[in-house]
This record gives C-alpha cells, sequence and structure tokens, in this order.
C-alpha cells in the first residue's frame, strides 16, 4: 500500500473506533445525516465569505433581463450583442464558485473516502415506504441535497 492508502485506512479505522455504535445502523443513518448538513453548511458558510451576495443577486437580475431581453430581440445583431453581456455577467458569477469547489472539494473528498472506509457498502438507512435500504453515498446524497436547499436559503445564498 502507498502512503495515501495507509493514512486513509487509518483514518477510517480510526473514525469506526470513535464513533462506535453510531457506525453501525439505526445510529449510522443520523452519523450521515450530520456530516450531509455539516459539509453543505461549511461550503456554503466559505462561499459566502467569497461572494458579495448583494452584487451577485444583482448580477443574477441583470442576467434574467438579459436572457428576456434575448428571446424578444429579432435580429441576429442584437442577440450577440445580448449573449456577449450574458456570458461576461455568467463569468463574473461563476468564479467566486469555482474558487470555492478549488478550496472545499479535495477535503470533501478525503472526507467521503474516509467515511466510506467506514461504512463501505454496508446498508446505513432503510426507507420503509419503498422497502429500500440505502448504502452510505446514496443515504448522503439525498440527505446533502435537502439540507443543501435548506443551508443555502438560511444563508441567504439562493438566487433571488
Amino acid at each position: 500500500m502507498d502512503g495515501f492508502s495507509e493514512f486513509m485506512s487509518w483514518l477510517s479505522s480510526t473514525l469506526k473506533s470513535l464513533l462506535g455504535p453510531w457506525a453501525e445502523p439505526p445510529l449510522a443513518a443520523l452519523t450521515v445525516f450530520f456530516l450531509a448538513v455539516l459539509i453543505p453548511l461549511i461550503s456554503s458558510l466559505s462561499l459566502r465569505l467569497l461572494v458579495d451576495i448583494e452584487r451577485y443577486k444583482r448580477l443574477q437580475r441583470e442576467l434574467r433581463r438579459l436572457q428576456s431581453e434575448f428571446m424578444k430581440a429579432k435580429d441576429k445583431k442584437s442577440q450577440e450583442r445580448i449573449m456577449m453581456k450574458m456570458r461576461r455577467i455568467q463569468k463574473e458569477t461563476s468564479k467566486p464558485m469555482m474558487i470555492n469547489m478549488l478550496i472545499t472539494w479535495p477535503a470533501f473528498l478525503i472526507i467521503y473516502w474516509a467515511f466510506y472506509g467506514v461504512f463501505g457498502n454496508d446498508p446505513v438507512a432503510y426507507m420503509p415506504l419503498l422497502n429500500m435500504k440505502l448504502q452510505f453515498i446514496w443515504w448522503y446524497f439525498l440527505c446533502a441535497m435537502g439540507m443543501g436547499v435548506v443551508i443555502n436559503k438560511a444563508l441567504d445564498l439562493t438566487p433571488p
């Protein structure tokens, strides 16, 4: 094994022993839920630090206005002019998002690999209505999607 694999194996086994019964169902579902709240919260907070929210919202409103204008434009020259403005705004709004992703993704990948080492492919949650057992990645995905929306709304990061 290489150094990274050994480190991840050590990290996973340490996490599993620290979690104790929280690494086994049914408590594992809560552990993954808390993780699915923590990671989007960290990402959203870092984005909040990187982005001027009022400016971002202003640019989003301008982009929607330009999209509407683009749809109404009759001639090709007007459409091209509007499209250039739209590209400039999209580039401006996506830059902080990309910076945030470059900062947070490596840490999140390490966290994911570590917890995947804890839970593996074993089911961590059960959805009785669908009679379905969910593995770590699927339960995390469902929780993170739902909580990400709530967190972004609470931190006022959703587009106007």
